[in-house]
């Protein structure tokens, strides 16, 4: 007789099991609309609806189901899934793990103009459209801040310069431009004079750094660098710019982390939030194979 024979299986009482999620369910909705109201429910039974919460919901009833009928090992895998999709895509855990990134830099003083010569401004801000023109992708904010500096510079009447990174490696199509020239372009779209801006390429962080710091040995001496990304992945590249030698300052740009207001998000995990820890877990990531 093996394990799955029906004569040594608990019997299962379904329809009593399914009464009683469903009365959990529901109370779950009304103490969200008595605590928060109208609007709170109707954003929570969008969440749910959306592919996260769907796979959510589907994996609290099949933990539910395994462990019921005493499948212990496969109910504790569930287990184990069901809380990983909770934690890492909820709001104030993804934000937690991203702020941690971020804290050295939140309350650095900005950069003024002429504290340093070039701006060097990491690639991955941007991104190519179906009709071939560049823009501003998630983490366009580094850009844009890359723009603002420049253009504060030019008021207090002084040149800025500013190095874009970035090539691609596989490339779907032609008309899908390197990460360096689509930042340049949007620059250029943003009022930077292009006789200000350079390019570099790296298909990734470490490269970056490789070919920066080529570039660096070849200007004056005292030439002051900053190197611009996105502040949750800012500690990786200063990382990776000290073990080449590179002295530069960090200007961090496009925060992740902020005020968490009460949503959906806190319950249920949504794609955004999945986003940001994995956003965090790849930094960190990259920190243990140090890269």
């Amino acid at each position: 007789m093996n394990d799955f024979d029906s004569t040594n299986s608990p019997k299962i009482h379904w329809m009593s099991h399914t009464a009683i999620f469903a009365a959990l369910v529901a109370l779950a909705f009304v103490a969200t609309g008595g605590v928060f109201g109208k609007t709170m429910v109707e954003k929570l039974i969008t969440e749910l609806v959306m592919p996260s919460g769907l796979v959510w919901l589907m994996l609290i009833a099949l933990t539910y189901g395994l462990l019921v009928s005493r499948q212990r090992f496969m109910g504790t895998l569930a287990l184990t899934c069901l809380v990983m999709l909770t934690a890492l895509g909820n709001q104030y855990v993804s934000n937690a793990l991203i702020q941690s990134l971020e804290q050295p830099f939140i309350d650095q003083a900005p950069v003024e103009p002429g504290d340093v010569d070039t701006i060097v401004l990491l690639g991955g801000g941007t991104t190519t459209n179906l009709k071939g023109r560049s823009q501003l992708a998630f983490t366009g904010d580094r850009v844009a801040a890359a723009a603002r500096l420049y253009h504060a510079a030019v008021a207090a009447g002084s040149t800025q310069q500013i190095v874009c990174t970035g090539k691609q490696v596989y490339r779907s199509d032609p008309a899908d431009l390197d990460p360096k020239d689509e930042t340049k372009n949007c620059l250029i779209a943003l009022g930077v004079a292009e006789a200000n801006i350079s390019t570099l390429n790296g298909a990734n962080t470490y490269e970056e750094m490789q070919f920066l710091k080529e570039w660096i040995d070849r200007q004056a001496p005292g030439h002051r660098v900053g190197i611009l990304t996105s502040a949750w992945h800012l500690p990786r590249a200063m990382r990776l710019a000290e073990a080449r030698g590179i002295l530069a300052k960090p200007i961090p740009g496009d925060f992740r982390s902020g005020y968490q207001a009460p949503s959906a998000g806190l319950v249920v995990p949504t794609a955004a939030s999945l986003f940001t820890s994995t956003l965090a877990m790849k930094e960190y990531l990259a920190r243990l194979v140090k890269r």
